[in-house]
């Protein structure tokens, strides 16, 4: 009997030390099958029970029984907040539950860049916040205050200002809007204002032209002379015979090379078609070339071409006979080097 009670004892030792560290292995091993941090959004109104689905749907929770225990025991459930929590590929058990315990993030940083279609960028903002994008898309479309300060569909790029911009996760699409335009206002200081008044333009109408200055021109000290030439030609009314609003006109951003048939194409965009600007930007005009259109050079040029070198920069001229001269170098150009 004393035997049996010894040899009892040694297995049971044995067994709860082999709990013990299989325990411990548990708890402190990774939790997850992450092999990369993961963004987990906790709205409004979600509780434990969301979480954890989340968390074995998204992350791969290992042992949801054990950590619905620990988060217990830790008082998860009754601190947890809305917000953005990281949870690490690294993390256990307790440091995924002190991560919920201690509340997540409740802003992003969204960086709105210039020369982007305007889908893109509210495709960017519904990547980092809760709306997504279709929702966006509507409520910018159908806004009242838009339209009271002359924004439509085709014009809708000028009221992206390039910045990062700090929002709150669970913005509503009526408040992004409001956030963008407060930012567009701030922007279009009276200062600003009068330098497109005294160019006879329009805040949007500035960035109209900028949207072109930004697809005609990679380069930032050039672009106030590209803008000097396309303001030389609405002075006079002559057609602005823009590249960049051709391929814009055809769908086709990747066109090497602009012809004659491309000119032809009967579309309000296409400035070899239509006189003045075309009805909207091109794009979300930079920065850089919205001070380029405000602070555009003074100069006596009507035309340009790129140069046949590669340099990504232009060949300005006076006239249609010097202009002829240079784009009759820069087709050799194209030709020489096979690009069609």
């Amino acid at each position: 009997m004393k035997r049996f009670l010894i040899w009892f004892f040694l297995v049971l030792t044995i067994a709860t030390m082999a709990f013990g560290a299989v325990a411990y292995y548990i708890y402190t091993s990774p939790a997850t099958s992450l092999i990369e941090p993961y963004q987990l959004l906790v709205s409004p109104g979600d509780g434990m029970g969301e979480v954890m689905a989340e968390l074995q749907e998204s992350c791969g929770l290992k042992y949801p029984f054990l950590f619905g225990i620990i988060a217990k025991k830790m008082k998860v459930s009754q601190n947890i907040r809305p917000g953005l929590f990281v949870v690490k590929p690294e993390m256990n058990m307790r440091e995924i539950a002190l991560v919920l315990r201690r509340g997540g993030t409740l802003t992003a940083d969204v960086v709105i860049r210039g020369t982007q279609d305007y889908t893109q960028v509210l495709g960017a903002i519904a990547f980092k916040l809760e709306p997504d994008l279709q929702s966006l898309l509507k409520e910018i479309e159908n806004d009242t205050q838009l339209a009271i300060m002359g924004f439509d569909k085709d014009k809708m790029p000028a009221l992206f200002i390039p910045n990062t911009y700090n929002m709150y996760y669970f913005s509503t699409p009526s408040q992004i809007i409001q956030k963008l335009i407060v930012v567009f206002n701030d922007f279009w200081t009276p200062v600003r204002r009068n330098q497109a008044a005294s160019l006879n333009l329009s805040p949007i109408e500035v960035s109209i032209l900028a949207s072109i200055v930004d697809k005609e021109t990679t380069k930032v000290d050039e672009m106030p002379r590209v803008a000097g030439v396309y303001l030389n030609r609405l002075a006079i009314n002559q057609k602005l015979q823009a590249d960049p609003t051709v391929k814009f006109a055809v769908g086709d951003p990747t066109l090497k090379r602009v012809l004659t048939k491309h000119t032809l194409v009967e579309h309000p965009y296409n400035t070899y078609y239509v006189h003045g600007l075309p009805p909207g930007p091109i794009c979300v005009p930079s920065l850089q070339a919205i001070q380029a259109v405000l602070n555009a050079e003074d100069h006596k040029f009507y035309y340009f071409c790129a140069k046949p070198d590669f340099s990504g920069y232009h060949s300005f001229a006076e006239n249609h006979d010097q202009h002829l001269v240079n784009r009759r170098k820069y087709q050799q150009f194209l030709n020489k080097n096979n690009i069609k």
